[in-house]
């Protein structure tokens, strides 16, 4: 569908929601249990260090990355059923194309200076609101202005959840967990900094805090309100003709409550 549809055909009922996406490539483990929604109208920012799966995620929400484990859904419907109505724009890509239902854009603020990125950002929050349509933008290190243009942030750190929800609630996350944002930090800026492990030597201490207790988060029954984890059957795709095998702990099948209690570099898939 083009971006030119009319108010009154817009699709608020449809959202993108991927539940526990796991992704390994060439024996990594890329995503792990990767849980979440895009709703229609809103701006999905993914956020993260280099290597934390933002690009991967993408990919994969727009059918681009195979195989994968998990479920993305689209008003529904799985994917694989609903290509047509996803479109990818990478990073190398100069001009957007006309714009489909949904729409996943890999870093479109990059190579930008400050006032073309934020106005960039403030166009297809502004599209987003009026056409009802689905956007989910990956960001790297940006002004904390393009941040509150994103009706929810997601915080990936290699390949598992640090952070997902309201940007402006990420200041609460931080100081339940003992790590309130130091004066002059917007709270996501301080969220990526102690995400990004080569600019802090204790980082991994913290950075193991801060996925864990968001791995708590989501055995609460506010996270599965909040992901529509419930909202739809569970398909669980995976490609079988392809060597390909859900990552697993102990010999048992991964779920969304039964994660790793230790992160590493490169945990590959069993």
């Amino acid at each position: 569908m083009s971006g030119n549809r009319k108010e009154e055909n817009r699709d608020d009922d449809i959202e993108i929601v991927f539940r526990n996406i796991n992704v390994s490539i060439e024996g990594k483990h890329i995503l792990k249990n990767v849980t979440g929604v895009a709703r229609p109208g809103e701006v999905l920012g993914v956020l993260g260090p280099s290597d934390s799966g933002k690009s991967v995620l993408l990919a994969t929400l727009a059918g681009h990355r195979l195989p994968y484990i998990g479920d993305v859904l689209v008003g529904g419907v799985p994917l694989e059923q609903a290509r047509g109505e996803v479109a990818y724009v990478e990073k190398s890509d100069y001009l957007l194309p006309s714009l489909t239902l949904r729409e996943t854009l890999e870093e479109p603020t990059s190579c930008m200076d400050f006032k073309e990125g934020l106005d960039l950002l403030k166009t297809l929050k502004h599209y987003a609101e009026k056409a009802g349509k689905v956007l989910v933008i990956s960001l790297a290190a940006s002004p904390s202005s393009f941040y509150t243009l994103c009706s929810r942030c997601l915080f990936l750190y290699k390949g598992h959840i640090a952070y997902y929800g309201n940007s402006r609630e990420i200041r609460h996350f931080l100081s339940k967990i003992d790590l309130p944002p130091i004066d002059g930090y917007h709270p996501a800026d301080y969220l990526l900094e102690l995400l990004n492990h080569e600019t802090m030597d204790d980082a991994l201490p913290i950075q193991e805090t801060i996925v864990q207790t968001t791995y708590q988060l989501r055995k609460e029954p506010g996270w599965k309100t909040e992901t529509l984890l419930n909202k739809y059957p569970v398909t669980l795709y995976t490609n079988k003709n392809l060597n390909f095998k859900p990552y697993h702990q102990n010999g048992n099948s991964h779920d969304a409550d039964d994660e790793e209690n230790t992160i590493t570099d490169n945990d590959g898939t069993h």
